[in-house]
């Protein structure tokens, strides 16, 4: 499977299926991998992306100078954005339990990662 840029790959299930997240040089693809590499089944467009880090069906993603933006995954169909940091670059992420680390290039910053009760209910 072709995507330009491509440069980083990451997995998540929810009760839809298995999926493979690829971010490339024009954002993030999610591909079914219920049977392997499958077709992309969605996409959330940016040209900003440079890692990723995925906590369930939650996608945080560095976005150079655009900071963190915190992505929902759980409809894979329909990647939705539902959050962002202030912080002025983001090289890199990564999340454990409620806990966003995120470095710039100078120094690591910790954050809460508040997911907003109405995202979590009836999952």
């Amino acid at each position: 499977r072709e995507i330009p840029g491509a440069r980083q790959v990451g997995s998540f299930s929810n009760e839809q299926g298995d999926y493979l997240v690829v971010l490339g040089s024009d954002g993030v693809t999610i591909l079914d991998a219920s049977a392997g590499i499958g077709e992309p089944v969605g996409h959330y467009s940016t040209r900003f992306g440079e890692r990723f880090s995925l906590s369930g069906s939650l996608l945080v993603l560095a976005e150079g100078f655009r900071g963190v933006t915190v992505v929902d995954l759980s409809d894979p169909s329909r990647p939705t954005a539902i959050g962002t940091s202030d912080l002025e670059y983001a090289a890199d992420v990564a999340v454990a339990g409620s806990t966003l680390f995120v470095v710039d290039n100078q120094a690591l910053h910790v954050l809460d990662l508040l997911v907003p009760p109405w995202l979590t209910q009836d999952r």
